[in-house]
């Protein structure tokens, strides 16, 4: 609508054949309130997502930031998705946001908002979607001996499935059994390390994440590898509030943020003290 006010004094000019001076103002007065629009975005979005850190800083025991250009921090959004190995089968990762936590001067966790896509193909002319959801990593202070992957039974956190499966491509892992069965009804764990996982899911660590899953019923993946944990969590929850509506639009993108920060930092807590 206001590109067409813009542009309406260059049809009236056409039309009438009224001076050019009126046609340059209407076009400048169009330009500015383009622009006027552009930067009340970015400051709703600025203010929005300020507004967000400041409700989990309210519930959280970490201190959390969230970066308010992820664009900034891309390299190191890409680069954790790699070292993962939750996903695969992309050519191009879009980093639109990152959380940090920290406790003390110490960072615990970085997340990141990403979309994964693949190069289109003949068919396809744009470019193809494969995931979109945070990627979460937790630094432990001694390193995993082995490889540990987990995913819910029902996974489907992929958009495009033939990018494949977590356990794709994976070599010397096995089925790994856990010592709390109903925590086995709803993930699958493969390890190169069995002892070493079994010693990871303690029953209070299993029980954050059982919590997690009943209240929500959503797809995780999670790889324990080096000298982090990596947390993926398919999401259609953005950090960028829609331009349409009021905050009431936004309630349950900012109670499902802070339920995966506070189930994270439940996380981070119980590794601290087991590692």
């Amino acid at each position: 609508f206001i590109a067409f006010v813009g542009l309406m004094p260059v049809l009236i000019n056409i039309e009438f054949g009224l001076p050019n001076l009126l046609v340059y103002l209407g076009g400048f007065v169009g330009l500015t309130s383009i622009v006027s629009l552009f930067l009340l975005k970015v400051d709703y979005v600025s203010k929005f997502k300020t507004g967000v850190a400041q409700g989990i800083n309210q519930v959280a025991d970490f201190h959390w930031l969230i970066n308010k250009d992820g664009q900034e921090h891309a390299h190191s959004g890409e680069k954790v998705l790699e070292k993962s190995g939750l996903y695969h089968g992309w050519d191009d990762v879009i980093v639109r946001d990152q959380l940090t936590a920290a406790a003390g001067e110490e960072t615990v966790v970085e997340a990141y908002k990403v979309q994964t896509e693949r190069e289109s193909d003949e068919e396809r002319k744009a470019a193809i979607p494969i995931f979109h959801g945070f990627i979460a990593r937790v630094p432990v202070s001694n390193s995993f001996g082995g490889e540990t992957y987990v995913q819910t039974e029902a996974d489907s956190s992929l958009i495009d499935y033939s990018a494949g499966g977590l356990f794709d491509n994976k070599t010397g892992i096995k089925k790994t059994e856990l010592e709390w069965g109903e925590f086995e009804q709803f993930l699958e764990v493969k390890s190169s390390s069995p002892a070493e996982a079994r010693r990871v899911f303690t029953p209070d660590f299993m029980a954050v994440l059982y919590d997690w899953w009943r209240d929500h019923d959503k797809e995780l993946r999670i790889s324990f590898r080096g000298d982090s944990m990596y947390i993926g969590w398919p999401t259609d929850i953005r950090l960028d509030p829609s331009l349409l509506g009021g905050v009431e639009n936004e309630k349950e993108s900012v109670r499902g943020i802070i339920e995966f920060v506070l189930m994270l930092e439940g996380l981070v807590k119980i590794l601290k003290e087991n590692r």
